[in-house]
């Protein structure tokens, strides 16, 4: 069983399953302003490898999100959560995507992640 992050932004669509705390598929692809087909696509194409029905639990985010039609994370609270499950040593982070560009600092947990994003 695996769990699967989406992140459907403005210019791609992302997806990374996690399988007992690593890495187990990514995708990505270019939409050009079609994100429902690029999702299908790449969801055509994990179907084929891990199979969706191995699929535990999911959640998207990114400014396209909707479109899952399911639970949204928003993009900085995703990207704390899945750095604390892939690298749980990490401290900081930075985030660049075709839109905005985000700095998170202060993920060891002493305190709440403080972050700072792009105008």
């Amino acid at each position: 069983m695996y769990a699967l992050g989406m992140d459907i932004g403005v210019s791609s669509v992302r997806l990374a399953a996690v399988e007992e705390g690593a890495l187990a598929w990514t995708g990505e692809e270019a939409h050009r302003g079609g994100a429902a087909a690029a999702l299908g696509r790449l969801l055509d194409v994990l179907d084929g490898q891990l199979g969706l029905d191995a699929c535990a639990a999911w959640m998207a985010t990114g400014s396209g999100a909707e479109i899952a039609r399911g639970p949204v994370l928003g993009d900085v609270p995703a990207l704390a959560r899945g750095l604390s499950l892939l690298a749980p040593d990490a401290k900081s982070a930075i985030a660049i995507g075709g839109q905005s560009a985000y700095y998170v600092c202060g993920m060891d947990g002493s305190e709440a992640p403080q972050f700072a994003q792009n105008e």
